[in-house]
């Protein structure tokens, strides 16, 4: 080969790399994804899905202010989280592969063959006006994979079969097993009817704190035990689906007059019941339920609703003080009468004198009121003629406790958080009330023993 041939050869080379490099690598246009079966749904914005088996009653679900709810075969709160899981499936199903609509042609009685005559499944998808109809059909011969028709397209697709797996056999699978969710409920009120006897329990908007509301009286309650019980009310899940008939004879179940209700409110108004009946008598560690908002019967487990179903004494707050904010400052009146009062700094001085307080007695101080608990409960309304037989008409100690308030009109003010009073002592027993209940508590000398009552204690 001459010299000649060899440059031709070179510059012929040089000229294939540079189209390759700036043609084939600059300008070609990106890969484009695997292809969609529905590439126009968006799962959030779908408003109704049906599902028609073969051979079985439809499924349907419908979407109303973003909550799921069957309205067939029944009306029921749906499981969103299953329903959104299908329709998530469905808008990013792609093909493994596919059958083109020249290729069936070919196909002697196509429709029987891939299992759309009839379709094993129909799904009705609407999104805004559009309305979308997808068969499935039969699967493979290996079985991993399934055939799937839509409507108004010409192909069979051949899709993995897992998406079976997200298809309710019956309705029941896609139920909302929870009795109810106290998230969706906005409420300050519940009213609490056992065996005839009832109490109410009210939270203070301000602090969230619960009050015990009865005829005639009332009491603080131990707020973390109503959060608790109200927790397991919120776990509460249908162990078995009894009935939807509205008819259905709730006598027999105990629900006519239910054994327990729960009944929520917001002020004045009314937001929903929760009924429990009887056990079946095959299991009496379940118990029939019904919201009053709904038609349906389920059975729950009985041992969950144990605080609801015992006395109101259960839910009593047992500490006479209930610490939900820093202090500003005690007054006490004991040994001698004296305040200690939190600065500017947060430092604090005992007055009259301002003498410097410890802040470690004073935090140990503050700990011990908030730890300070009820020995026994003597009576829930105490009269003005009982308190000198108990030693409360002239206290031996009296802990005012108050915190600043910011008040729009009259600047900032300390507000009594609660008075301490501590009586006679009795076989170790000390009676005690806080001026802004009616009941009549005792608490063991020792824990009272705790508390100073002389100023120089916290020197």
């Amino acid at each position: 080969m001459n010299s000649r041939s060899t440059w031709f050869w070179v510059a012929l080379a040089g000229g294939l790399f540079a189209f390759i490099f700036f043609f084939e690598r600059h300008l070609q246009k990106p890969a484009i994804g695997p292809m969609k079966i529905l590439p126009r749904l968006t799962a959030s914005a779908v408003t109704s899905i049906q599902i028609l088996p073969k051979g079985k009653v439809e499924i349907r679900a419908e979407r109303t202010n973003g909550a799921w709810r069957l309205t067939s075969p029944f009306s029921y709160p749906a499981r969103p989280d299953r329903v959104q899981e299908l329709l998530v499936a469905l808008e990013s199903l792609t093909p493994a592969t596919s059958i083109t609509a020249q290729e069936l042609k070919n196909v002697p009685k196509a429709d029987e063959r891939y299992g759309f005559e009839p379709p094993q499944n129909t799904l009705v998808l609407r999104q805004g006006e559009d309305q979308t109809f997808i068969h499935l059909g039969y699967r493979t011969a290996p079985g991993d994979q399934l055939f799937v028709q839509v409507v108004g397209i010409g192909e069979v697709y051949v899709v993995d079969a897992d998406l079976l797996k997200l298809i309710p056999a019956r309705a029941d699978d896609w139920r909302d097993p929870r009795l109810v969710d106290l998230m969706q409920i906005v409420s300050d009120r519940l009213l609490v009817t056992n065996a005839g006897k009832a109490f109410e329990l009210q939270r203070n908007p301000t602090n969230q704190l619960w009050r015990i509301i009865l005829p005639g009286w009332e009491t603080r309650a131990d707020s973390d035990k109503v959060r608790e019980a109200l927790t397991r009310l919120q776990d509460l899940r249908a162990i078995q689906f009894v009935s939807d008939d509205p008819k259905a004879d709730l006598d027999s179940l105990g629900l006519q007059a239910p054994e327990l209700s729960l009944a929520f409110a917001q002020g004045t108004n009314a937001v929903l019941q929760l009924h429990f009946g009887k056990s079946p008598t095959n299991d009496t560690g379940q118990i029939y339920a019904r919201r009053s908002d709904e038609n349906s019967v389920i059975t729950v487990s009985k041992d969950a609703l144990a605080p609801w179903r015992a006395s109101y004494d259960v839910f009593r707050d047992r500490h006479l003080v209930t610490m939900t904010g820093p202090l500003d400052s005690i007054e006490v009146r004991a040994q001698d009468h004296f305040t200690i009062e939190r600065g500017a700094d947060n430092t604090w001085r005992i007055l009259p004198g301002g003498v410097a307080a410890d802040p470690e007695l004073v935090d140990a101080f503050i700990r011990n009121l908030g730890d300070l608990q009820v020995s026994e409960i003597v009576k829930d309304v105490v009269t003005a003629p009982d308190l000198p037989n108990v030693g409360l008409a002239s206290p031996s100690r009296q802990f005012t406790l108050r915190a600043a308030v910011t008040n729009a009109a009259a600047g900032i003010t300390n507000r009594i958080i609660a008075q301490l009073d501590f009586g006679t002592n009795q076989d170790d027993r000390v009676y005690a009330r806080r001026t802004d209940e009616s009941s009549l508590y005792t608490v063991t000398q020792a824990d009272l023993a705790l508390l100073p009552s002389a100023s120089w204690q916290l020197r």
